[in-house]
């Protein structure tokens, strides 16, 4: 099974990944292929430099472009269950559906305030310092589509609560899909 996970910057990606993850997943980051390929040219992730990369790399190369190259990584990875992390726009999700088989998508969703506190606090380098750099990300998400993806996710997910919760939310889900996790790894 593959999952692809979606959600605004700081609704909890990256906690349901490390959920899955515990439970055997095989995580991709959709954001790690960017960097990658920023690394590869010589940009230094900024939150700036990441927005104006990840417009001109699907400019250049077509909506789908990050989402191919998550597909071929895919496509070599040995396991039964991938989780994508990161699906920002919906010709990404309508590609990973069309090209992959027992796909399904699920949406983290918290509030903006949350969502603002946790980025704060998690003091990655991409992430924002400021309100106005946290509303610059937010506007260059919504451009990218993501409204789209999260509206039309097959599960949703609302992380207001605790991790305990959150996991909770993440088995009923997998339940539901009939996953049988590995909890040895």
């Amino acid at each position: 099974m593959i999952l692809c996970i979606t959600g605004r910057p700081g609704s909890g990606k990256t906690e349901v990944s490390k959920i899955l993850e515990k439970m055997g997943f095989h995580i991709i980051e959709m954001g790690s292929i960017i960097k990658s390929e920023m690394q590869k040219e010589g940009i230094p992730p900024t939150i700036k430099n990441i927005k104006e990369f990840m417009f001109k790399i699907r400019k250049l190369n077509g909506e789908e472009v990050v989402a191919q190259k998550v597909t071929e990584k895919i496509f070599s990875e040995k396991g039964e269950n991938i989780a994508i992390i990161g699906v920002r726009s919906l010709n990404e999700l309508e590609y990973f559906k069309k090209n992959i088989k027992s796909i399904s998508s699920i949406a983290v969703v918290s509030s903006q305030e949350k969502r603002f506190l946790r980025l704060n606090k998690r003091e990655r380098s991409d992430d924002p310092k400021t309100l106005s750099e946290f509303t610059y990300r937010e506007n260059n998400e919504t451009k990218l589509g993501i409204d789209y993806v999260i509206e039309n996710s097959d599960y949703t997910i609302d992380n207001s609560g605790t991790i305990s919760e959150l996991e909770k939310n993440v088995f009923m889900i997998l339940k539901e899909l009939e996953i049988h996790h590995d909890t040895t790894q």
